[in-house]
């Protein structure tokens, strides 16, 4: 018998209150009241850490784009920082759990190795990352009123004035 998706998905978020109520009642029979001092501070955690993404998310793109790298890097980091948060926040060891493997991971997975534009144009080298350098193209336009040759002891012509 097949499975609907959507049945699947409200039997897994109607499990996991009572899931994380079971898991709630095992540490308070483990730890006492330290449980209530647990709980408190892991939604005090993950308030921070969702108001530490909230506010530095876009820096973290930048300078992702700044240094060469591929923006979906912090991206992908940023959003499993403020997931975390977010398991944090809801009651329980389960949520917890996750959210901590979450957190670990948004640190943990390297970056991709990206090649910036620069150094995929043929020319050598990673000019991108050279801070004198700076990436653009330009052209020349010549204005006749400067080809004069002017010396210090001249006037330049009216038409420069």
């Amino acid at each position: 018998m097949r499975l609907n998706v959507g049945l699947g998905f409200a039997i897994i978020v109607l499990a996991f209150p009572i899931l994380e109520s079971v898991g709630i009642y095992q540490v308070w029979q483990a730890i006492g009241v330290w449980t209530l001092v647990w709980l408190a501070l892991a939604i005090l955690l993950g308030w921070g850490l969702m108001l530490h993404v909230q506010k530095g998310w876009a820096l973290q793109i930048l300078g992702a784009l700044q240094s060469g790298t591929s923006p979906w890097h912090a991206l992908t980091a940023v959003g499993l920082r403020f997931f975390a948060g977010l398991l944090f926040v809801i009651p329980g060891p389960v949520s917890d759990a996750i959210g901590g493997v979450l957190l670990l991971a948004s640190f943990v997975f390297p970056a991709p190795a990206s090649r910036s534009r620069a150094s995929g144009s043929g020319m050598g080298g990673d000019r991108a990352m050279d801070p004198g350098v700076i990436d653009g193209e330009w052209r020349r336009v010549d204005d006749p009123a400067l080809a004069h040759d002017f010396t210090p002891n001249r006037e330049p012509p009216d038409s420069v004035k």
